[in-house]
């Protein structure tokens, strides 16, 4: 397998499964901008270590970062009406 098609599914991955636990995290914050504001300092940071691997260019990091908020958003509704509201953090 090619190692840089390797490493965009990986990459991918990562992003979504971090997606989705930011998605249930997000219950834990009463606003919406809020919770946007976690979900895009995350994406910050992922985004800035997977440069830091040096092998994500802007072909792999905006496809990552569309399936990261898209999952993100999917996720975080999902949980919104399935699960029992926890405590508030803000």
């Amino acid at each position: 397998m090619d190692p840089e098609l390797k490493f965009q599914r990986i990459s991918i991955l990562v992003f979504a499964l971090l997606g989705i636990v930011i998605g249930y995290l997000s219950l834990y914050f009463s606003r919406f901008w809020y919770a946007l504001g976690l979900a895009l300092v995350v994406a910050i940071i992922l985004g800035a270590v997977t440069k830091k691997l040096g092998k994500a260019d802007k072909k792999t990091l905006g496809p990552n970062l569309a399936v990261f908020f898209l999952i993100w958003l999917l996720s975080w509704v999902l949980f919104f009406n399935l699960l029992p509201l926890p405590g508030k953090l803000f």
